[in-house]
């Protein structure tokens, strides 16, 4: 029935277009210029009937109406053609295309069918050494987890040719989270009872995107709980919370040389299996964005840090696998910055921080995982950033954010 409707809607176009272009028989025999028509000279009793493309429809037509006013028609010096496609029109056409070739989107008829090219998808190993790297068998991964993470801004420098220093930090903050993965895509929701309650004023948001090429992992930090001691003048002072507020955006990325032996995501989203030890040189993007806003400290009055921060740079990462059931990770990421645009603003005038070589953005990794038997496995991860900007002269500024991860999960 599906065929039969597309043949006839093929002879209807086909009709259609016939009809079109066929002309009128009432008009004379006309002249028309060469470089207008092919041919030249037409005639009025002989039925034209040629299929033509569509969008030279439009033009005919206005050759006849020129013809019947009689007034010459003008030379049309092209025919118009469809608007360009964009770059995402192209982009989507050329993956569509892809995955047609290689899993065949066209036969599917159902979520079993779906299932089938996610899983071909997920367990094609041309993309890496199936000697050192393995994919899970199974289609779900769960995990239950528990964070603690917590932050510091240390600073010392001359204000009004007066030393100071100051060490704030923000409580430890412990969540816990809830995830579910369907072929290495997962979905987490987590709770913090502090926030709950009331108690805690930093929200903070985590995205990251480990695969064995390239990844990146961003963080969005606020709070009003930064607290400690600052010195002023040789005098010390106690900081209390909700005094500065700050509003930070951390953004790491990697590219992996060695992708094909070594994985990421085998330590920190379980989505691949290491097997064999490996390790690999890495280039690295760092970015700091952000904005430190206080008015409690008596000798400075009422300031504020805008911070913007790119780096590049490299570092090494490496999976140890020590038996079956162990595995480690260590990887360091600095970054030389590169682009400074900090400005500190105290009493209404604002004044740009001095870029002071060498200023660095360091990302840590560390993780350790244990593969019970029958699926199950149980992990511990610990990511820090470590920032340092500026100058003694006028203001040097050291950001740090931590969070550590116990996971226990099971594939099914």
């Amino acid at each position: 029935m599906l065929m039969m409707s597309r043949y006839v809607l093929a002879w209807l176009l086909l009709l259609t277009t016939l009809t079109l272009s066929a002309q009128p028989d009432r008009i004379p025999p006309v002249t028309v210029p060469s470089d207008t028509v092919s041919g030249g000279i037409f005639s009025a009793d002989t039925l034209i009937v040629d299929t033509i493309p569509a969008d030279t429809i439009a033009v005919d037509s206005a050759i006849t109406r020129a013809v019947e006013a009689g007034v010459a028609p003008m030379a049309v010096s092209s025919v118009p053609t469809a608007a360009k496609e964009s770059f995402f029109k192209r982009l989507f056409r050329r993956r569509m295309r892809k995955l047609t070739e290689n899993y065949n989107i066209d036969s599917i008829r159902s979520i079993k069918d779906v299932d089938s090219i996610m899983a071909l998808r997920y367990q094609k190993t041309g993309t890496y050494d199936t000697l050192y790297l393995a994919r899970p068998r199974q289609r779900f991964t769960a995990r239950l987890r528990m964070n603690v993470s917590g932050s510091g801004i240390n600073t010392n420098g001359h204000y009004k040719e007066l030393p100071f220093d100051s060490h704030l930090n923000t409580p430890n903050r412990i969540t816990t989270s809830i995830g579910l993965a369907y072929r290495g895509i997962g979905l987490s929701i987590s709770v913090n009872p502090a926030k709950l309650k009331g108690a805690s004023h930093t929200t903070e948001f985590n995205f990251n995107y480990y695969a064995n090429r390239y990844g990146v992992e961003v963080s969005y930090q606020t709070s009003k709980d930064y607290a400690g001691w600052f010195t002023s003048n040789g005098e010390r002072r106690e900081f209390p919370a909700g005094l500065l507020e700050s509003k930070i955006l951390n953004v790491s990325a990697y590219y992996a040389f060695n992708y094909r032996k070594f994985s990421y995501p085998a330590a920190f989203t379980q989505s691949y299996i290491q097997r064999r030890s490996a390790g690999s040189w890495m280039l690295a993007l760092s970015c700091l964005s952000g904005v430190l806003d206080g008015g409690g400290i008596p000798e400075l009055g009422s300031f504020k840090l805008t911070m913007g921060n790119i780096g590049i740079g490299g570092g090494y990462g490496y999976n140890w696998v020590i038996s079956r059931h162990w595995m480690v990770h260590a990887s360091a990421l600095p970054t030389i910055v590169v682009g400074s645009f900090n400005h500190l603003t105290i009493g209404g005038v604002k004044e740009r921080v001095s870029y002071s070589f060498p200023e660095l953005i360091l990302t840590e990794r560390v993780a350790v995982l244990y593969q019970f038997h029958k699926n199950h496995f149980a992990g511990l991860t610990f990511v820090a950033y470590n920032t340092i900007h500026g100058t003694t002269k006028k203001l040097r500024l050291s950001h740090n954010k931590w969070r550590l991860r116990i996971t226990y999960g099971f594939r099914f």
